[in-house]
């Protein structure tokens, strides 16, 4: 799990483009094949992770190139709600969030543009209507700008409860979460992922994409 993919290395929650294709050539020695996370649940050969970016920074089309390099797949999921605006935790820096037309070159480019909510918000502190307002809305604001039929979602923070659990399962095609015990095929609506940051590094990016580790979170890491 990817966020901004700009070149300044100062940003928060960045991994630059030269760290990004590090990190790909990595598994690409490996043996490993990055694709979506649609292509990961439907059992593609040779499909072995999911590369997803959440928030759907503008930054994130400037890594195109580096995907097509690596021939690799990924899903992209997008805030539907704040073209041009900066989340609040990237302040002072203006990181600004793509809109109608970057989710289009996306599409357009074969990647997979999935839900991240409107706006942002963390469901697990919203009431239940508050909840389906950022995930059908998002959803179907998605599906109307792609053509699209179904879209997949991610929780924002990874935070989920009943409710939005529920709700996810009603709207989206797949959620993902973060820290919760789930193998891949038991519930593909709390699908657990990784976080990727500037800190991973060389032999730290290797044990966290390294079967070992994901089979500790497998039991709750």
């Amino acid at each position: 799990m990817y966020h901004s993919t700009a070149a300044d290395p100062g940003l928060p929650v960045n991994v630059t483009p030269d760290l990004l294709s590090e990190h790909l050539r990595f598994l690409q020695r490996r043996g490993k094949r990055c694709c979506s996370v649609r292509a990961l649940l439907a059992g593609e050969p040779g499909c072995d992770l999911a590369l997803t970016f959440d928030d759907g920074y503008a930054n994130n089309l400037d890594i195109l190139p580096v995907l097509a390099d690596f021939q690799a797949g990924a899903t992209f999921f997008v805030l539907t709600g704040g073209e041009g605006e900066t989340l609040s935790h990237h302040q002072p820096r203006h990181v600004p969030l793509m809109g109608r037309r970057g989710w289009r070159t996306l599409h357009d480019a074969g990647f997979e543009v999935a839900a991240h909510g409107h706006s942002h918000r963390r469901l697990t502190e919203l009431s239940v209507a508050e909840q389906e307002q950022e995930i059908a809305g998002s959803i179907q604001t998605l599906r109307e700008t792609l053509g699209v039929a179904s879209v997949g979602y991610a929780y924002p923070y990874g935070a989920m409860d009943p409710s939005s659990h529920l709700l996810a399962k009603e709207y989206s095609e797949y959620a993902c979460a973060t820290r919760y015990r789930n193998p891949l095929k038991e519930d593909r609506w709390r699908l657990r992922r990784i976080n990727i940051s500037a800190a991973d590094e060389g032999r730290r990016f290797g044990l966290k994409t390294g079967t070992p580790f994901r089979l500790l979170c497998d039991l709750g890491c």
